[in-house]
């Protein structure tokens, strides 16, 4: 976009699978939940959440990238994100403010669990 210009040199193609591809195939028995999803994907990280479906209520943690309209123009609406997430039972997790970049929500059907087995949304910088 206009406000993130990407210099290419080329486009190579690469063979990619969905994360509900990945998320179809976790053995729900062995890993009861995802501990922490982190998205950062260049205005469509609402429209990635969106794509989990049913198995949102399996994650705990998710921390995404806040885009508006104004740099990327396919980015839903993050009133009706929000929406959305509390809805779906999220809560954020940190303070929301102006000039933020990201958002940081919890699940709150886990919050028993965050306590009890130390969970955590930090990331080691990456």
């Amino acid at each position: 976009t206009e406000h993130h210009p990407h210099k290419l040199k080329e486009v190579i193609p690469v063979n990619t699978i969905s994360l509900k591809f990945l998320l179809d195939h976790i053995d729900w028995d062995v890993f009861p939940f995802v501990e922490h999803l982190k998205t950062d994907c260049e205005g469509n990280d609402y429209n990635v959440i969106y794509s989990l479906g049913d198995y949102l209520e399996k994650v705990v943690f998710i921390t995404c990238e806040i885009t508006d309209k104004i740099s990327h123009n396919n980015t839903p609406d993050i009133s009706e994100f929000l929406h959305y997430m509390i809805d779906g039972g999220f809560r954020s997790f940190a303070p929301v403010a102006l000039g933020m970049t990201e958002l940081k929500l919890v699940n709150s059907r886990f919050v028993k669990d965050v306590k009890k087995y130390n969970l955590s949304c930090e990331t080691l910088g990456l």
